[in-house]
């Protein structure tokens, strides 16, 4: 819990440390703020986190997401609770139409809460809308994962033209679900892509997989690696025949096929 910014003395440390603590904030979500966001221990724990602490609870979040959302996004205790946050969830409100579905969009991803409305939000639902998608589709974007909503502009259009590009139909859900599985920066994207390829999957055999089935492209490049290293090198099965049938991820997700394969003893 130490810091070594010769800015911060130790007892403001503690202060800030005992703050969170007091508030049901284990000492591992306690450090993890602080590591993203030293700049924390500069700012006085009461006057600056209290309110928001409170204003969080005022929504319907309970004391244990709210230690969730901020140790995932430390960074909102530094924004200005009057002119960030509450304006930020009051155009949600405007836009998803309750308090009920604003709680539910923020749970789906916290970073909502600090997005700027007027350059990113709003621009990228009216490029959805501009290329066919029904409102409501777009409404239920909140809720099946708000951080392709997040995205710069300029990469979500780079996302949305590649989607339709492949051919996803703008009025079916799994438009929604390519979306939300390219909601990466594009060099991390193509790390992807070369993970499949270093298997022996052609982008031709890679795009085509994601296109039945668009998760197939939102697992880390770890996963990557271990679950075709398992289909591949374990199970003996071609790399174009996992890409036929990209089912088999959301199977190997699975802990019981691990196991079953290894007490088998493939």
């Amino acid at each position: 819990m130490h810091c070594k910014d010769p800015r911060v003395l130790e007892s403001d440390a503690y202060t800030v440390v005992e703050f969170f603590r007091a508030r049901g904030f284990s000492d591992e979500q306690i450090s993890t703020l602080t590591v993203k966001c030293p700049l924390l221990y500069l700012l006085n724990a009461h006057k600056n986190f209290k309110p928001k602490l409170e204003f969080f609870k005022s929504l319907g979040l309970s004391d244990p997401e709210i230690a969730k959302l901020l140790s995932m996004q430390p960074s909102i205790l530094t924004r200005s609770l009057e002119k960030q946050i509450i304006p930020c969830v009051q155009e949600l409100r405007r836009i998803l139409g309750t308090d009920e579905n604003v709680l539910k969009a923020i749970k789906a991803g916290y970073g909502l809460i600090e997005v700027n409305v007027d350059k990113v939000l709003k621009p990228n639902m009216s490029m959805l809308i501009s290329h066919g998608v029904p409102q409501s589709f777009v409404l239920k974007l909140f809720f099946l994962g708000p951080k392709s909503l997040l995205m710069t502009t300029f990469r979500f259009s780079e996302m949305v033209s590649e989607v339709m590009k492949l051919g996803f139909d703008p009025n079916s859900m799994q438009f929604l679900m390519a979306i939300r599985s390219m909601a990466m920066s594009k060099t991390l994207w193509e790390q992807k892509v070369e993970a499949y390829r270093s298997f022996g999957l052609s982008k031709d055999e890679i795009y085509s997989a994601f296109k039945r089935k668009p998760l197939f492209m939102a697992v880390s490049e770890k996963k990557i690696k271990k679950f075709m290293g398992f289909f591949v090198n374990k199970l003996k099965m071609k790399p174009s025949l996992i890409s036929k049938r990209p089912f088999l991820y959301s199977l190997a997700w699975r802990r019981e096929l691990f196991q079953g394969v290894q007490l088998c003893n493939f």
